[in-house]
């Protein structure tokens, strides 16, 4: 199966990123054609044609439960909405915890569920990052810091 991942041209980050996506797909058998695209072409392949089987993204704030929430509705303007019942009701749960060890369980638990339901390959801890940004060029030098120095590994189940 040949899986279609774009990424800016200009992006050494998404490049770097894109590189070790298809490496680790390569062993399971799953071939990956990294197109690299000009910001416009970006533009129209990802959100206006959805032509893409794979994509690098991000989403912040995941200290806040309501993150999970917004995930599952709406990455970076592209729908990801599911019907899954088991995402729902972890969600639920999740936004109705008020101590740290429920928080902990609720918050493992929903991962999971995510893990399961979303083609979502992780690439650090979940507090902190799900997946990269489609364009960190307007991010301050420190924070590409923070973000080098949390990724731990890149998984595919």
């Amino acid at each position: 199966m040949k899986l279609v991942l774009p990424v800016l041209a200009d992006s050494d980050i998404q490049k770097e990123i894109a590189k070790e996506v298809k490496d680790g797909l390569n062993h399971t058998g799953f071939s990956v054609e990294v197109k690299s695209l000009e910001q416009s072409e970006y533009l129209r392949e990802v959100y206006m044609l959805g032509n893409y089987d794979l994509l690098i993204s991000s989403s912040g704030d995941w200290q806040k439960p309501s993150a999970y929430k917004r995930l599952m509705q709406n990455s970076q303007g592209l729908n990801t909405s599911t019907a899954n019942e088991a995402l729902q009701s972890s969600l639920q749960s999740l936004s109705h915890v008020y101590d740290w060890k429920s928080l902990e369980k609720s918050l493992k638990e929903t991962n999971t569920v995510i893990n399961q339901t979303m083609p979502v390959i992780p690439v650090a801890r979940q507090k902190e990052f799900v997946a990269v940004s489609a364009d960190l060029q307007d991010y301050k030098m420190s924070q590409y810091d923070a973000f080098i120095h949390n990724v731990w590994e890149i998984r595919v189940k």
